[in-house]
């Protein structure tokens, strides 16, 4: 339920409220090309290894130009071009997503096993160092997992993790995922670009769940309800891996979060990721009216997903405050009917096609939505 409800949740609502820098899906510099000099070759990328360009060509990356190469972009840099070739031979390898499985995620051992296959030269030693805490008390979180750029990369214990890796350079961006048993996941990003140090180092905010239990879907229309999040689930509106109607007892997990939790900057107590793709292929960041993960989980760990052309609504309470937001936004207008939905396999919100709902005299916000995450 997590990863599905987590996306229903993300669908949920960012309210478009997006700052910040704006970058087109366009080509990196390409100052980086090949040139007289000692060179390696990965899968069919030659990269020269001399010093001065090495250096030259990741300074000249940015941490955007790594999320719109992996989402479609061009690249000239030739270590954004190995890196990217990494990714997608490491991606051939798993065998579920983060978002179809509680314990989904490429494995350590198949990414080590493709490290391997990397240039020496164009690697960089890390050590990863995470203290994972509950967002309301500070008390450290028990156990749970912990996943980077989607691979599995170990459990933790008593609120702590660390482990030593080698990473390709060029693409040195870190997203992070900690899953666990009673909390929703959370997410921080970590980079090493343009840094010469080897440690990673990061504090992952956790929220309990607001729901967290067990309930039986399939037969009929079913509804899930709590602390002004609604989810009402049309009959055989959720199916399993084969696209079959799923019928029976699920876990149900969902949270939910306002506008002002998502938006407290100065306080920072909960580790989300506001970084977005628009359908235009621009990055931007979001600001938030409020938002719910929402995931049904089986009991074997799989999670359930939307049917083909099927729906699901999602409602939640807002202020006046939040209304207004809405309101410049245009939602409920008809001239927006867009929610972002949080993709964890890619690290970024996506803008998603929705029938959205804005009632002031109750202060609902509905979306009607196709996917969750």
């Amino acid at each position: 339920m997590l990863k599905k409800l987590i996306i229903l949740a993300l669908m949920s609502i960012f309210l478009v409220s997006c700052f910040g820098k704006k970058e087109d899906m366009k080509n990196n510099s390409n100052s980086g090309n090949i040139d007289n000099g000692p060179k390696v070759t990965y899968d069919g990328v030659d990269i020269n290894i001399s010093k001065d360009k090495l250096d030259s060509q990741r300074e000249e990356i940015s941490l955007d130009d790594i999320d719109l190469l992996l989402n479609g972009g061009d690249v000239k840099n030739p270590l954004l071009e190995a890196g990217k070739k990494f990714k997608e031979n490491l991606e051939k390898t798993k065998k579920s997503d983060l978002t179809k499985r509680i314990d989904g995620g490429i494995e350590f051992e198949d990414f080590e096993n493709e490290l391997k296959k990397f240039p020496e030269e164009l690697k960089r030693e890390f050590t990863l160092a995470l203290d994972i805490i509950d967002s309301k008390t500070g008390e450290k979180i028990p156990k749970g997992n912990v996943y980077m750029n989607g691979i599995k990369f170990g459990e933790f214990e008593n609120g702590k993790f660390e482990k030593d890796f080698h990473w390709p350079k060029g693409i040195e961006k870190f997203d992070i995922i900690v899953r666990t048993t009673d909390y929703g996941d959370a997410f921080i990003t970590l980079s090493s670009l343009n840094l010469e140090g080897s440690y990673l180092l990061g504090e992952v905010k956790l929220k309990k769940l607001d729901v967290n239990e067990k309930v039986n879907i399939g037969e009929e229309e079913s509804k899930v309800k709590d602390k002004g999040l609604t989810v009402n689930i049309p009959d055989c509106s959720l199916v399993d891996s084969e696209g079959k109607c799923y019928k029976g007892e699920v876990t149900a997990k969902m949270n939910f979060m306002n506008g002002s939790d998502v938006n407290d900057v100065e306080n920072n107590n909960l580790s989300l990721n506001m970084k977005a793709l628009t359908k235009e292929g621009k990055i931007v960041y979001l600001t938030s009216g409020g938002m719910a993960f929402t995931d049904f989980v089986t009991n074997n760990g799989e999670i359930l997903s939307v049917k083909k052309n099927g729906k699901i609504e999602i409602t939640y309470n807002v202020t006046d405050d939040e209304i207004r937001v809405m309101e410049t936004n245009l939602y409920g207008a008809g001239a927006k009917n867009t929610y972002w939905l949080y993709d964890k396999n890619k690290n970024l919100w996506l803008e998603k096609e929705a029938e959205i709902k804005l009632d002031k005299e109750n202060k609902t916000w509905t979306a009607i939505v196709s996917e969750i995450y």
